[in-house]
């Protein structure tokens, strides 16, 4: 079996690579900015690492989580219980990802409770109240 000049890595571009490609936790992304796969920063490490491996906002919780729990935990977040009609094809197709604008003020749903499709009748909703709207889509594309 002929195995010079065949290589088990390849690069993105079809680039035949003959050492294993890096694997670590922390990348360069395209601009130059160092991002982490942690979700914080490590209490314990096996090597030296120095501030400039975890700049603001490098990691995974940093960059995606921290705005929306900070909405959630907020002193100011509101919680709305109330009984809403909501037929079967509605309930089939709801994605949890939406919004509800009740009375100019934007809504989002937590929970829907004891809903019955047989029954025409009201069910429980819990809404949590959206202030900053960019706490929950920001860092949706990546």
């Amino acid at each position: 079996m002929k195995t010079e000049g065949l290589f088990c890595w390849t690069a993105s571009g079809g680039i035949p690579l003959s050492q294993y490609p890096k694997m670590s936790r922390i990348t360069k992304g395209t601009n130059g900015q160092k991002y982490s796969l942690d979700f914080s920063k490590p209490s314990l490490l096996y090597y030296p690492a120095t501030e400039s491996d975890y700049p603001a906002d490098s990691t995974i919780y940093s960059r995606f989580w921290r705005a929306y729990m900070n909405e959630l935990i907020s002193s100011d977040t509101r919680v709305m219980t109330c009984n809403v009609r909501i037929t079967a094809a509605e309930f089939a197709n709801w994605k949890f990802n939406t919004f509800v604008k009740i009375e100019d003020t934007l809504w989002h749903v937590n929970k829907i409770a004891d809903f019955d499709p047989l029954k025409q009748q009201s069910t429980k909703v819990e809404l949590i109240r959206v202030k900053d709207i960019n706490a929950y889509i920001s860092g949706q594309n990546l």
